[in-house]
């Protein structure tokens, strides 16, 4: 076998990986440039500033009369069937008397959900937590 034909059976293809497929290469990360040339590590994260500003505010009206009516972060001591029931309740609210408000606080039903929603992936976090240890 003549050297040409070894070097073309046997030479590398060029390396053609972007700066940021290295870095997830080697880091495990993606690492984003703007259009400034500036670069942060963040492309693998969730991007948080897709939640809307209401949902954030809404949910945290029903969380904040919660804490006022029993007591901060009591939902961590409510049995995760409870904010189930209360999810429901809410729903068929909602489904009856789209964007309906409850009565007691009044705020949207979509709002109660919401919190419920996050109480329960927040108990569900919680006993994932407790599990690992």
């Amino acid at each position: 076998m003549n050297y040409e034909k070894w070097l073309e059976e046997n030479a590398k293809e060029p390396d053609t990986r972007t700066a940021e497929e290295e870095a997830r290469r080697f880091y495990g990360e993606t690492r984003v440039t703007n259009a400034e040339g500036g670069v942060k590590a963040d492309g693998d994260k969730p991007e948080m500033d897709l939640i809307p500003p209401a949902f954030l505010e809404q949910t945290a009206a029903v969380l904040t009369y919660g804490a006022h009516k029993y007591a901060a972060n009591n939902w961590m001591k409510v049995e995760r069937r409870r904010y189930v029931a209360a999810l429901m309740r809410h729903l068929c609210r909602e489904l009856r008397d789209p964007k309906g408000k409850d009565p007691e606080t009044g705020l949207p039903h979509t709002a109660h959900i919401a919190a419920n929603i996050a109480i329960i992936i927040g108990l569900d976090d919680l006993e994932e937590r407790k599990c690992k240890e």
